[in-house]
């Protein structure tokens, strides 16, 4: 079982990052569930796991900024 609160961190990290340039998260994200699939011959589940994750970090920090920021 990984870390909790180290998962955490990490995709606040990632959202915060993702607002100032979002373009190279899809990449990565699809580049790391392509690789995993060529080792493996799956996607990981672990992979789809932080993508829902994210999207939803991300989605949830959008909104915020939007009220925040009124636009």
């Amino acid at each position: 079982m990984h870390n909790v609160q180290a998962i955490n961190a990490a995709v606040h990290n990632l959202a915060e990052m993702y607002f100032i340039n979002p373009a190279p998260f899809f990449t990565s994200i699809i580049l790391m569930n392509f690789t995993n699939y060529l080792q493996t011959g799956r996607f990981s589940k672990q992979g789809m796991i932080m993508k829902k994750v994210l999207y939803f970090e991300v989605y949830s920090k959008k909104i915020w900024y939007d009220k925040k920021y009124k636009l």
